[in-house]
């Protein structure tokens, strides 16, 4: 039984079809039609994403995105009322050097097939010096704020996350900072009204008021 915030029993949102969505990665609610969420694969998938329709799974459909590669995808966000954002940045071992961010707009669920990339933002972590040492440069939590793209990190090695911010422009996640959450972070969501962001770990959701946080 899953269990809300104010203790009471929550009735489950609806199911996927996991012949097809075997690891569910990264979901977004679709811009273009709200009856839709967007969901891709984790690693070992074809390049593709999935419209779910909420109320109406035979309506649900596949996406297939060229110009992209699909090494371990992670997470999927809205970075603009009609783009999405595909976060290539599974790193379980800290040894890749091909981290990717895919921008492509957002396709019409109810009758597309295909996509393509518009913009791909390459990326790597400007305090890894070196492949070797603590494996602390795994991510699966994306959010964006104003347009800027931000990464929670999965350490590897203690359970600290570091919240980093996209240079596109110099094709590195700068730091912001780092604390300690008691568990490795798995995912991550900013309200629509941008006022709260929601970590959530293993073990636990942390909420964070972003009253009074600029951008950097």
């Amino acid at each position: 039984m899953l269990v809300g915030c104010d203790g009471t029993a929550q009735k489950p949102f609806g199911h996927l079809d996991t012949s097809i969505v075997r690891e569910s990665s990264g979901l977004s609610l679709s811009g273009a039609d709200p009856d839709f969420f967007w969901t891709h694969n984790d690693s070992g998938d074809t390049p593709r994403i999935f419209a779910v329709n909420q109320h109406d799974p035979s309506q649900s459909r596949t996406i297939t995105i060229s110009g992209a590669r699909h090494v371990d995808w992670e997470a999927l966000e809205r970075w603009a009322p009609d783009r999405l954002i595909i976060g290539d940045f599974g790193n379980n071992h800290s040894l890749r050097d091909d981290l990717r961010l895919y921008i492509i707009k957002e396709p019409d669920p109810r009758t597309a097939t295909t996509a393509r990339v518009e913009r791909t933002i390459a990326f790597r972590y400007e305090d890894q010096t070196s492949k070797l040492g603590k494996r602390n440069y795994d991510c699966e939590a994306m959010i964006v704020r104003n347009g800027t793209i931000y990464l929670l990190t999965k350490h590897r090695s203690d359970t600290e996350s570091t919240l980093y911010r996209v240079d596109p422009e110099a094709d590195l996640a700068r730091v912001v900072g780092s604390r300690e959450l008691g568990d490795k972070v798995t995912d991550a969501a900013i309200d629509p009204k941008e006022r709260y962001v929601a970590v959530l770990t293993y073990s636990d959701i942390w909420l964070f008021d972003l009253k009074g946080v600029g951008e950097n």
